[in-house]
C-alpha cells in the first residue's frame, strides 16, 4: 500500500475495522494517516513494514492492535493518536527499534512486551501511554532516548539479566520475571 494512498480518506472503514489483505507486506508512510472514521485495524501475517505516520491521527480506532510476527519495521508516528483500548501491546521478535512517537498518545493500559531483539526505544515512543507493566526479553537493556517508557510501572526481565537491568533504571522499577506470578513468556516468547 503506497505512500499517502488513503490519506484523509474520511469514509474508509466508517466505524468498522479495516482488514488489510493477506498479500500486503508493505504499508507506506501516511497510507492511512487521518482516516478519522476508521474503527479498527487488522494487520496480516506477512506484513513486514509499517511506514512513518501510516495510521497516525486515526482518532476513532479502537479495539486491540495485534502486530504480525513477520513485522520488522515500525515507522515514526506510525500509530500516533490511535486510541487502541484493548489488550496488550506485544512488539514482535525482529524489531530492533521503536521509532519516535510510534505509539504515543495511544490508550494501551495493560502490558507492553518488548522482544529480545529490541536495541533502542526512541524519543517519546510511548509518550502518554499508561502501561500497567513492561516485560523486556532483551538480555541487554535497550538504549532509551527521552522519556520513552512509562515512569513508575514495574519492568520485568529474565532473572539472569536482573543485575544488568538494576543499573539501568530506578531500583524499585526492575523486577525478576519469576516474581511476576505468571509464565507469560512460555506463551509468547519463541
Amino acid at each position: 500500500i503506497g505512500e499517502g494512498s488513503f490519506f484523509e480518506c474520511f469514509m474508509i472503514g466508517y466505524d468498522q475495522p479495516l482488514v488489510i489483505p493477506e498479500n500486503v507486506t508493505y504499508i507506506g508512510p501516511d497510507a492511512f494517516n487521518s482516516c478519522y472514521a476508521l474503527g479498527g485495524v487488522r494487520l496480516p501475517e506477512g506484513l513486514t513494514y509499517i511506514g512513518d505516520s501510516a495510521f497516525s491521527n486515526c482518532e476513532n480506532v479502537c479495539g486491540e492492535l495485534v502486530l504480525p510476527t513477520t513485522l520488522t519495521y515500525i515507522g515514526e508516528f506510525a500509530f500516533y493518536l490511535c486510541p487502541f483500548d484493548v489488550g496488550n501491546l506485544i512488539i514482535p521478535e525482529g524489531i530492533t527499534i521503536i521509532n519516535q512517537y510510534a505509539f504515543a498518545e495511544t490508550a494501551f493500559d495493560s502490558t507492553l512486551v518488548l522482544p529480545s531483539t529490541i536495541q533502542t526505544v526512541d524519543d517519546y515512543a510511548f509518550f502518554g501511554v499508561g502501561f500497567d507493566e513492561i516485560i523486556i526479553y532483551a538480555e541487554q537493556p535497550p538504549q532509551l532516548e527521552q522519556t520513552p517508557l512509562t515512569e513508575g510501572c514495574p519492568i520485568y526481565v529474565f532473572d539472569n539479566c536482573y543485575s544488568v537491568y538494576k543499573n539501568w533504571r530506578s531500583n524499585d522499577q526492575i523486577h525478576k520475571l519469576s516474581e511476576r506470578g505468571s509464565v507469560w513468556y512460555d506463551v509468547w516468547y519463541y
